[in-house]
């Protein structure tokens, strides 16, 4: 009688709420229970037949199916879980859903809150894809411009040492102010790295399910973007594999490695950008043709540089952060992250990370 009560104080509560709330019977194997909203976003109404479930459920993708399985488990064995799960269709229609799973045990009923998290989980997708385009942008600006100043530098100094005699007094004040400038300037662009990527590795991984091949393909149609005349490729094991990372970390991490392979890449070297899938990992992998990395230098490029990183091809600056800061949010993300280069021939990183 109690169990009774209890379930009835639910659905009261559930009539008045806006999320969704069904209850199943494990017992007699039917959903006893559907508010409005529970139905609205899932079609099942009370009384639902497993048939229906089912019917529900083959909408989607089979690594959807597996996860909602492992949580189905998780309930049954926790008394709770927690899962969030994408339904498939357009890019206006797809439906994201979180679902809050409890395991009544002595009644006999999973009760699950559904929460519609598809605008939500849109505006997350814009905001990772802006700061992707951020990220690029600031790293083109890097590319070129270091490469500028430090040529007028360079220019400026050998202009100097032609100077001769107290008529050219004013020519070396100026040439002076251009060296200081140009200083001025790449100290900016320092700055503006370092604050970057400043506080990453110190910010607790916070977890969501993402689909690695669009999202590491959106990267690479942005370096396209960016570096029209550099041939860029990408290759993925499938069309859609679904991983639970902090996408904000493992993006910076591929960003980071991408951004190494155009600094130490001449402009008509290949840039190949994989992922592979294995049973519980993924790879990804970031190769050149570029100067590759001399062997003194192996064993510590994963090693905070102490602001005395190496000097891209195009004069960029280098702070000695970008490995250091990968490993560390590759550690975050329980993942590994490795190399194979020859000094000459180009490099290859290598980010695995698990799926779940």
């Amino acid at each position: 009688m109690e169990h009774v009560e209890t379930l009835s104080v639910l659905q009261e509560i559930a009539n008045l709420a806006h999320e969704g709330l069904l209850l199943y019977n494990l017992k007699e194997n039917r959903v006893s229970y559907a508010n409005r909203a529970a139905s609205e976003l899932t079609g099942l109404m009370e009384n639902a037949s497993p048939k229906e479930v089912f019917s529900l459920l083959s909408k989607l993708t089979q690594p959807e199916r597996e996860h909602l399985k492992s949580y189905w488990t998780e309930i049954l064995e926790n008394s709770t879980a927690h899962v969030q799960i994408r339904f498939p269709g357009s890019r206006e229609q797809e439906l994201y859903v979180s679902c809050r799973g409890y395991f009544l045990a002595e009644a006999g009923v999973v009760a699950v809150i559904i929460r519609d998290i598809t605008e939500a989980y849109q505006h997350k997708e814009y905001l990772l894809k802006y700061t992707m385009k951020k990220n690029n942008l600031l790293d083109t600006l890097v590319h070129h411009i270091s490469g500028a100043l430090n040529l007028m530098q360079h220019l400026s100094a050998e202009a100097e040492k032609h100077i001769g005699g107290h008529s050219d007094h004013n020519l070396r004040t100026y040439l002076s102010l251009v060296q200081e400038n140009s200083r001025h300037c790449l100290r900016i662009i320092e700055a503006l790295n370092k604050e970057e990527y400043r506080e990453a590795p110190h910010i607790a991984p916070r977890k969501n399910r993402l689909d690695i091949v669009k999202q590491v393909g959106n990267i690479a149609d942005e370096l396209k973007q960016s570096y029209i005349s550099r041939p860029i490729s990408f290759r993925a094991a499938a069309r859609s594999i679904i991983v639970s990372t902090d996408e904000v970390k493992l993006l910076l991490i591929v960003n980071n490695l991408t951004s190494n392979a155009i600094k130490y890449s001449h402009e008509s070297d290949p840039i190949i950008i994989t992922i592979d899938e294995q049973e519980t990992d993924v790879v990804i992998g970031v190769t050149d043709q570029g100067i590759g990395i001399p062997n003194p230098l192996k064993d510590s490029i994963f090693q905070r540089q102490q602001g005395h990183g190496r000097i891209g091809l195009q004069g960029e600056q280098s702070f000695g952060l970008g490995l250091y800061i990968s490993k560390t949010l590759t550690d975050l993300l329980g993942g590994r992250i490795w190399f194979e280069s020859e000094e000459g021939k180009g490099s290859s990183f290598y980010l695995s990370i698990p799926k779940e």
